[in-house]
């Protein structure tokens, strides 16, 4: 009976916490709704509701937004007792940054600049800071001013017009003159911008006009011109960024010119342009980059041109060559697990079997693509080291003692991602590394998944895989990989490779939703599987993304042979231009090997984009807490194989 009764206790104080919590939820819906409400009414200039939202919302943390969002719409310009109020209320926020920018601007716009001064407490903003130069000069330091005014003119690009009034007391003053002209024109020849150079150019003499335009000539359409120029250290900065120019467009034409300079050109330079041109020359895939890496001097090569030059090498299929080009990198770079699995893969092939043992065992101790593939080529554990955010219980008093993390996720369940996004970089950088895995334990709660990798994606950040590799839509992910015989994992990793599970994420090329497909893209697919097509914004919807995203990856993968790496490649590049690197270098002879065609990818992004993926399914059978697949096997698209599993390697 006791035990009875001890149950009975357990279930109703079980009952009556999920009657609170329940209770809490519903409280926090309300709250938000009214709070999404108010904000409709502040910038609908529906003062009506606005108050009658005051009287319930006056003093909730996030009403600072609500007046911001009012005093913004408002038509008349702010007063300094307005925004002095607000600050002295909210104190220095991120709404308060907010606030006091639009206020400075309306200062400017008035040319108030005695207030401007007053409120001015620095800025990010090139036109604010250009502002206050313009303030500074007119009330009350002039002299320290325009020394900073003409530290920011001294630029190799354009400046924000807000500036000009400060360059044109510059001017008026004398402390811009032929000489200081000459010293930006030099600037804007650094950054090859021929536009600025021209420009500036106005105000020479007109022989130096005539000689800039030349050097502008050079740099938009190099060609043998300079071996007759009078040496200066101008004129080989400009034949330097000319020659880097038609090295990257066309490396083959660059060659005669290169040629024809020479004898004029000092070492450095034609080292430099020599290194150019090897490395366009191995970036496009051309038959001549063996040559052109010999003719590169051994102090010309840097980091990114020995890494062609192992490209170039095994591109021709040329083990030994390649392996002369890891040799001869610098040592860091030469152990970097990359370089060491490429080693591996060149020795083993050469019959060296000791040696790539050797290579294997020290690229396998990194928790990364090239690591777990030598991992899992020596038949050993994938060395993972994965840290534990606090308990709840442990983080969460630190937590609540962050107002600025509790308004940055209201903010994000308001869909005002922007604010949101301003209060957490105030607020979470600055915490201790654990703590911020606590917080993005909390953002992940509210479905805000890319915090996760903005906050967590360096250093000893990144060991904190439970919140960096978050697992939403998990039964809706199954559900479509089983409809379409997909490896699970491999569709959240390339699903976190793509839109760091952002439902509403958008990229520059119109890319959309979870798997960031075209909305093109997503109408054939659809068409192909007898979907109702209902537009792109249909991509936002979840279900729909793992719908199309699931199919049109299968497409790939039957288009490939079941190959995940070459899927993969497609999936980001495009299958056209797959084709075109399968067509320029087949995989046969060496280059059967996978692994050795994917560091042949000319694409970086492409490159990194097919090791991240696969890096990432690895994490994402941790996650799942099953044996995980030989990612040597994944890679290939077999079925069977399982790894050694994971273990965390002993320092």
């Amino acid at each position: 009976m006791k035990r009875a009764w001890n149950a009975l206790g357990i279930a109703l104080a079980l009952g009556f916490a999920g009657l609170l919590s329940a209770t809490a939820r519903a409280e926090s819906t309300s709250r938000l709704a009214d709070l999404r409400g108010a904000l409709h009414a502040a910038e609908k200039e529906s003062d009506a509701a606005l108050r009658a939202y005051r009287s319930r919302l006056g003093n909730d943390p996030l009403w600072q937004w609500v007046e911001y969002a009012a005093l913004r719409r408002q038509t008349r310009p702010l007063s300094e007792s307005e925004v002095r109020t607000f600050l002295d209320r909210y104190g220095e926020t991120p709404a308060s940054a907010g606030l006091r920018a639009l206020y400075l601007r309306q200062l400017a716009t008035r040319e108030d600049w005695q207030a401007y001064r007053r409120w001015y407490a620095g800025s990010d903003d090139v036109a604010l800071q250009c502002h206050a130069l313009t303030a500074r000069i007119a009330i009350d330091d002039a002299a320290r001013a325009l020394d900073d005014a003409l530290a920011m003119w001294m630029s190799g690009d354009s400046v924000d017009s807000a500036c000009d009034p400060s360059f044109a007391e510059l001017r008026r003053r004398g402390r811009i003159g032929p000489e200081q002209i000459r010293q930006r024109i030099a600037l804007a020849v650094e950054r090859g911008n021929t536009g600025l150079m021209r420009f500036l150019a106005k105000e020479l003499p007109a022989n130096e006009r005539a000689t800039v335009e030349r050097y502008a000539r050079f740099i938009d359409a190099p060609d043998s011109a300079p071996a007759q120029w009078q040496k200066s250290a101008l004129r080989d900065a400009v034949i330097r960024v000319g020659l880097q120019r038609i090295a990257r467009r066309n490396p083959e034409g660059a060659v005669g010119i290169v040629n024809a300079l020479a004898p004029s050109l000092p070492a450095d330079l034609l080292g430099d342009a020599r290194n150019a041109i090897a490395l366009w020359t191995a970036a496009n895939g051309l038959p001549s980059a063996q040559a052109r890496m010999r003719e590169v001097p051994p102090q010309a090569f840097d980091a990114r041109l020995h890494e062609w030059h192992v490209r170039s090498a095994l591109s021709a299929s040329d083990a030994q060559a390649a392996l002369d080009a890891i040799a001869a990198m610098p040592t860091e770079q030469r152990l970097q697990p990359r370089w060491q699995l490429t080693e591996a893969r060149l020795r083993e092939a050469r019959g060296q079997t000791e040696l790539a043992k050797a290579a294997y065992q020290r690229a396998a101790g990194s928790p990364s693509f090239h690591g777990f593939l030598a991992a899992d080529l020596i038949q050993q554990p994938y060395a993972l080291c994965p840290l534990s955010a606090p308990s709840k219980a442990d983080a969460e008093p630190v937590l609540q003692d962050q107002p600025g993390l509790q308004r940055a996720l209201d903010l994000f369940q308001l869909d005002r991602v922007s604010w949101a996004t301003q209060e957490w970089n105030r607020e979470v950088p600055a915490l201790p590394l654990p703590i911020q895995a606590a917080a993005v334990r909390r953002a992940l709660d509210v479905g805000w998944y890319d915090r996760a990798a903005q906050t967590l994606g360096s250093g000893e950040g990144m060991r904190y895989y439970r919140q960096r590799f978050p697992q939403p839509y998990a039964r809706s992910l199954r559900a479509e990989a089983r409809q379409h015989d997909l490896d699970p994992a491999w569709v959240a990793g390339l699903i976190r490779s793509e839109s760091v599970w952002m439902a509403n994420a958008r990229s520059h090329a119109d890319a959309r939703g979870l798997m960031q497909l075209l909305p093109g893209t997503g109408q054939l697919t659809a068409r192909r599987l007898g979907m109702p097509w209902k537009g792109g914004d249909s991509l936002y919807h979840a279900p729909t993304n793992l719908s199309l995203g699931t199919a049109y990856l299968r497409q790939m993968r039957d288009r490939y042979n079941g190959q995940a790496f070459l899927a993969t490649a497609a999936y980001n590049a495009g299958p056209g231009a797959v084709e075109r690197w399968l067509t320029q270098r087949p995989m046969q002879g060496l280059l059967a090997d996978p692994i050795l065609w994917i560091e042949t990818i000319p694409f970086l992004e492409t490159r990194d984009y097919v090791a991240r993926v696969m890096a990432f399914s690895v994490i994402y059978d941790w996650r799942a807490k099953r044996q995980p697949h030989s990612l040597w096997a994944r890679l290939r698209g077999e079925r069977g194989g399982t790894s050694a599993g994971f273990q965390c390697p002993a320092k």
